[in-house]
């Protein structure tokens, strides 16, 4: 099973799946070929054996009826054959559900002779001595047999509602034994899908399908309005070319019926013309009993779709106009507004100047009440079968796909004389239904997509492309060709020939060069009774085999999304297909936002009448299949990893470039050690992994491209691993502050795997690890570390990784200037991220790194011109490095300034900022600013910790160099050390207000204590409404008994700390 996509009628995407091989543009020749032969015995089948299931006949087609049974009586021999099923139950749009029966008998045929022949059952002196025959299409209310009656008795009241059969009366002498009877018949009656019938060939009498007389010449049409109606000597298959010529008069034209027409509802209009010297074509319905017409006329390809006097005399419209090359085939639709008038049908070339023309071949007017209603009728067209087959299963069709398959299928091509295609089998054999189905698909030419259980139909013919894909689009392509061995040289395909006796016969092409090896495709298409049809499939079918033989598998993004069944797409990709045609047959989504389709090769030359042995477009750019060259630019690193038992040691992870030859499907990577291999793997992608490594031992790293047929060049290069004496990488990140009486360190993890803990030293400032100033603070495991065992004063901090062989990173972390003053009655005024601000922004890059990241990352560029191959001076990626390192470094100043914090008044405390800055080339140094409410200008620091006092603060980074800044790193925080207010009040109701000497902008902890003396009550105090913009500042004291009762005048204790 396949899952496909399909839009629905609403317009919404619908996700469903079906089995894979309805969507194939062409069914296979053993699915064809197997229920064709159980046809092919069914046909030749003579006597009807016990339990066998009555022959289902779908089409026109001629076999064997079976006698069920022979009654003598009076020297007659009374015998009833089984001809066929009469079909199922079906109910037209306004009456009821009855079994409507075969669409009737064409010719029945004893021992291979016609019986009303002159030699047949029926010759005149048979039916002088009785002979006789009685016919029975199936219907629920066919009578009783008067034949049966006469033999069995009156009390035969059997009319086997349901079955087609005939009855032979056979006089004594005339016959030896059970007559052997065929009988070509019109099959099922099912519901007809298209509006336009294919084409009938009338000759001077109009049928029960087409009213025109003379349907396929022209040259009989009636003048008016002073046209000339002339026959140009040329014949296009049953077509006699005819032109018709302006008289002087727009209205000049040809009557294509020359009788009025009355009582029917709807019209259908079918019209075989070509452009003539005037480019423009009319059609005219003329309403004889009101005298006015409706009229579609005007350029050819560019018609009118409505027609005029839609609501005086009716709705004429324009259903399709299509071009077939050597004619045009129009067909409408036209519904009176007064069935019971007199209409006439006229058809010209739109011109009022004499002598101008236009062709006609033929034409077709039908009334299309019963198709409009569902009224069961006689069909041969293999939609209509699909679509009564899937209302059988349960399945629903769509309308509107169908009716345009049918209709396809119903057209007449130049040089043919019968519909494009059509089909008449007679089946007796249990099928599964998608088995059935795809037999029918074969004659159909459609593929069958599904919607949420609705079946839509696809033609097999030229389409448009509606996708183009290249590199940009494609994640992934796999791509194969059909082994010659399996192209045919030859298609073969059988059909049953009509006109001589229900023949089978064949219609094969063959390439035409005779050195090729032959090899035959042999179809069984029994069911096809017309052979330009059967030479049309061998064509297609040799032309698709030796035309596609490409086939590929590409995965998608989200572009799969708008891709449906069918598409045509053109992909261009690498250096391996150039807009090549493609047909997807199968669309999955394998994971969200991620599509795998697969698709065959597709030629608008599949559909060509002539053998075609060269694609449209070449199948692929690729070279010939040589070893391949060597593979460059091979990178080894080494890393340390732990293995599984918990030790860790060291590796090399080795990357190379994609080689160059399309064919490469793998890579052997060799390590060596004085040229013995000591390691080997394959990948199929651009890297790996090799370890343990031996320690100061060189290593020759060898990197191999491998294809289906060829090893390539060997390329290498030579590394000697440091192991464990290596020095683990420095610490990316450090941070120190003190609060409340504790300096708090914290730091990023060091990549190394091997790493044991961080070594932190901290002295005077601008002291150098190890020197004679230092102390060791700790060796710490962890990430974060607190202590209030430094004492005050002003200090660096360094920080080192170590690994588990003892080395240290190469270089110190350092933070300075960092005061640590010991006051554990410090408050944090403070802290956040600075806002981002690009109004100070000089050469600065903004980027999110995070796919749907909601914050950016700045990179400093360098002149804005550089293009990528001044980057990367036309070397191929990968490439090590962040791509920002690869630009120049800028000649004048890169500078971005963060939004400014306001605290809103002066805070006096100690100011520590925190960035994250990744420095590639040059130098780029970064500050924060400090500035008063009273101050004009503010003052900057490079130090990340000051005590001062500040309103506002900012940060910058400045300098002509290449450098990473992470927004979200970019941290500030104020702490300050806090003041102590103290006094005694009385309460009072509603709250006492206690006022401060102090101006503040933030306090840490307020108290009030009630003063118990004498009868006092035990109470307790709420602190409410502080308020530091009023002069003073004040907040409000409540006390309160157990009770929730206010207390008035009793004496409280109140405590302020705050800064």
């Amino acid at each position: 099973m396949a899952t496909f996509r399909h839009k629905n009628s609403q317009g919404q995407w619908v996700t469903m799946n079906y089995p894979n091989r309805r969507t194939t543009p062409v069914v296979p020749a053993p699915v064809v070929n197997s229920i064709s032969e159980q046809n092919e015995k069914i046909k030749k089948q003579t006597i009807l054996a016990t339990n066998e299931i009555a022959p289902v006949v779908l089409g026109r087609d001629r076999f064997f009826a079976k006698p069920w049974n022979a009654f003598p009586k009076d020297d007659f021999l009374y015998i009833p054959y089984l001809v066929s099923f009469g079909g199922p139950l079906i109910k037209p749009t306004f009456t009821p559900a009855v079994v409507h029966g075969i669409g009737g008998y064409n010719g029945v045929y004893i021992d291979g002779i016609e019986i009303n022949s002159t030699d047949g059952f029926l010759k005149t002196e048979n039916v002088a001595l009785g002979a006789g025959i009685e016919y029975y299409t199936g219907t629920t209310t066919q009578s009783v047999s008067p034949f049966l009656v006469e033999a069995l008795g009156s009390e035969f009241t059997n009319n086997y509602s349901g079955f087609a059969y005939i009855v032979l009366k056979v006089p004594s002498g005339i016959s030896n034994g059970f007559p052997r009877v065929e009988v070509d018949i019109n099959g099922l009656k099912i519901k007809k899908r298209g509006l336009f019938s294919a084409l009938e060939k009338t000759e001077g009498t109009a049928s029960s399908i087409n009213l025109v007389p003379y349907s396929v010449d022209p040259t009989n049409w009636s003048a008016i309005s002073s046209a000339t109606v002339a026959a140009t000597g040329s014949q296009v298959g049953s077509f006699v070319e005819t032109t018709v010529a302006s008289g002087g008069s727009v209205a000049s034209a040809a009557k294509i019926i020359p009788t009025n027409t009355t009582g029917i509802i709807i019209y259908a209009i079918s019209i075989y013309y070509k452009s003539g010297t005037s480019g423009r074509f009319r059609f005219q319905v003329y309403d004889a009993t009101q005298n006015s017409s409706s009229v579609i006329e005007g350029a050819i390809g560019s018609l009118p779709t409505v027609g005029t006097n839609a609501s005086s005399v009716g709705a004429l419209s324009l259903f399709s106009d299509k071009d077939f090359g050597t004619y045009r085939l129009a067909t409408f639709t036209f519904v009176p507004v007064t069935n019971t008038n007199n209409f006439q049908f006229y058809s010209g070339p739109s011109s009022s100047t004499s002598g101008q023309t236009v062709y006609f071949y033929g034409a077709q007017i039908e009334n299309i009440l019963n198709t409009f209603f569902g009224v069961p009728q006689f069909t041969d067209n293999p939609i209509d079968i699909i679509c009564f087959l899937f209302g059988e299963a349960g399945e629903a069709v769509d309308n509107t796909t169908a009716l345009q398959a049918a209709n396809w299928n119903n057209e007449i091509l130049p040089q043919s004389t019968k519909s494009r295609r059509s089909i008449g089998v007679t089946l007796n054999k249990v099928q599964d239904m998608e088995s059935t189905i795809e037999y029918f698909r074969g004659y159909a030419g459609c593929s069958i997509l599904n919607d949420a259980g609705v079946a839509y139909f696809l033609r097999q013919e030229a389409r448009a492309t509606s996708h183009t894909f290249g590199d940009d689009e494609i994640n992934s392509i796999k791509i194969s060709k059909e082994k010659s061995k399996n192209i045919p040289s030859k298609v073969v395909v059988s059909y049953t020939d009509i006109n001589d006796n229900f023949s089978k016969q064949e219609a094969s092409v063959a390439n035409p060069d005779s050195t090729v090896s032959e090899r035959i495709s042999k179809v069984n298409f029994i069911g096809c009774n017309d052979f330009n049809f059967a030479k049309r499939e061998a064509t297609e079918r040799y032309n698709r085999a030796n035309i596609s033989d490409l086939r590929a598998s590409v995965e998608l993004f989200d572009e799969g999304l708008n891709i449906l069944i069918g598409d045509i797409c053109s992909i261009t990709y690498s250096n391996i297909l150039t807009n090549k045609l493609m047909e997807v047959v199968s669309l999955v989504e394998t994971s969200a936002g991620n599509w795998k389709i697969e698709l065959e090769e597709y030629d608008p030359l599949f559909f060509s009448s002539i053998l075609e042995s060269e694609p449209t477009y070449p199948d692929t750019l690729l070279p010939l299949h040589v070893a391949p060259p060597q593979v460059q630019n091979i990178q080894a690193v080494e890393e340390i990893y732990r293995r599984k038992n918990g030790q860790f040691d060291n590796r090399f992870k080795v990357t190379w470039n994609k080689s160059i030859s399309p064919y490469a499907r793998n890579y052997v990577v060799r390590f060596k050690i004085g040229g013995v291999v000591v390691g080997s793997v394959s990948e199929t992608g651009l890297q790996t992994a090799f370890g343990p490594l031996e320690e100061a031992v060189e290593y020759t790293i060898e990197v191999v491209a491998v294809t289906s047929l060829f090893e390539g060049a060997p390329n290498s290069i030579n590394r000697t691993p440091a192991g464990k004496s290596a020095a683990p990488s420095d610490v990316p990140s450090f941070d120190v502050f003190e609060v409340g009486g504790q300096v708090r360190l914290s730091w990023g993890s060091a990549i190394d795997l091997d790493i044991i803990d961080y070594e932190i030293q901290y002295g005077p400032v601008n002291f150098l690890w190890d020197d004679s100033n230092h102390v060791v603070l700790n060796r710490i495991t962890s990430l974060r570390y607190t202590t209030n065992e430094i004492p005050a004063g002003t200090y660096d901090f360094l920080i080192r990784a170590r690994d588990s062989v003892g080395n240290f990173s190469a270089n110190p972390r350092r933070v300075s200037s960092v005061i640590v003053n010991l006051d554990d009655k410090t408050l944090l005024v403070g802290n956040g991220i600075y806002t981002d601000s690009t109004g100070n922004d000089l050469l600065v890059h903004r980027t999110k790194e995070v796919r749907c990241s909601t914050y950016e990352i700045i990179y400093s560029k360098s002149s804005g011109t550089e293009t990528w191959a001044d980057l990367f001076n036309g070397a191929l990626l990968p490439t090590t490095g962040a791509i920002a390192s690869k630009q120049t470094v800028p000649s004048s100043d890169f500078q971005h300034r963060s939004g400014i914090r306001d605290f809103t008044v002066d805070v006096t405390g100690t100011w520590r900022t925190t960035f994250s800055q990744t420095l590639y080339a040059g130098a780029v140094a970064e500050k924060f600013a400090l500035k008063t409410s009273a101050a004009g200008s503010y003052t900057t620091y490079t130090a990340s910790s000051v005590n001062s006092i500040a309103r506002y603060t900012y940060m910058e980074f400045i300098g002509a160099g290449l450098t990473r800044i992470d927004l979200q790193e970019q941290l500030y925080r104020v702490d300050s050390v806090t003041r102590n207010e103290t006094g005694t009040l009385a309460s009072a109701t509603g709250g006492k207000t206690v006022p401060l000497v102090g101006t503040y902008a933030a306090y840490k902890n307020i108290t009030a204590t009630p003063i118990y003396s004498g009868s006092a009550a035990a109470a307790y105090c709420v602190i409410d409404e502080v308020d530091f913009a009023s002069t003073p500042n004040t907040f409000d004291v409540y006390m309160f008994d157990f009770n929730g009762v206010q207390i008035n005048l009793q004496d409280f204790v109140w405590r302020f700390e705050g800064v």
